[in-house]
């Protein structure tokens, strides 16, 4: 995977790992029962993140564009430009939308990018004004049509729709929270039964209805 990778996801049948090396510009493809790499795909640009969505396409994010690769064909099927450094890609469990944070040095153009994975067509998370400003991390898909983040500037649990588009930052499950640190979603289908957030001294758990 040459120097230095910056991130790894593995396929939905676990056979073959994919490994982000943003220096030499390529996603690295290794068979996981042999330990051995199997080709690689060159990324242009600065690569920041690598998911691998629910129908198996492979996300990479990287300095103004989100890159959408076929691993079958080995190369990038589709390239979705944006204005921005977007990170890691999170997806609904239907794998209709993927939404990817804004990187705090690119916050002045939106707080992240929702994409419709059916027309790969983007739109921008704008800008709440609050002081300090949102910066999104750490964002998981709670169900179809719900994502929830960390904001790392102000260490709370954030929740985001998709229709309509916004930030929601009171009034549901765990918005009280204060000092949260991270957060992660259980995985049943069709939405995720449990919630997990960090502070700087607990781990709470809480419950969808």
């Amino acid at each position: 995977a040459g120097t230095n990778p910056t991130d790894v996801a593995f396929s939905l049948d676990a056979a073959w790992a994919y490994v982000l090396n943003s220096a030499e510009g390529k996603v690295v493809k290794f068979d996981v029962a042999r330990n051995v790499a199997a080709g690689s795909i060159d990324i242009a640009g600065s690569a920041t993140g690598l998911s691998v969505a629910p129908n198996g396409l492979i996300w990479v994010s990287a300095s103004n564009a989100i890159y959408v690769i076929d691993p079958v064909a080995g190369a990038v099927a589709k390239q979705i430009d944006v204005n921005g450094l977007p990170g890691k890609a999170a997806f609904t469990p239907n794998a209709r939308y993927a939404f990817l944070p804004n990187s705090a040095a690119f916050i002045a153009t939106g707080l992240g990018f929702l994409v419709d994975m059916q027309t790969y067509t983007s739109t921008v998370l704008a800008r709440t004004g609050s002081s300090p400003e949102l910066v999104l991390d750490q964002v998981g898909a709670a169900d179809e049509l719900t994502f929830f983040a960390v904001s790392t500037t102000t260490r709370q649990l954030v929740k985001i729709p998709v229709a309509p588009l916004g930030v929601v930052t009171n009034g549901f499950l765990l918005a009280t929270t204060a000092d949260v640190r991270a957060m992660t979603l259980s995985q049943q289908l069709p939405q995720a039964t449990y919630i997990y957030v960090a502070t700087g001294s607990s781990i709470i758990r809480g419950r969808f209805a």
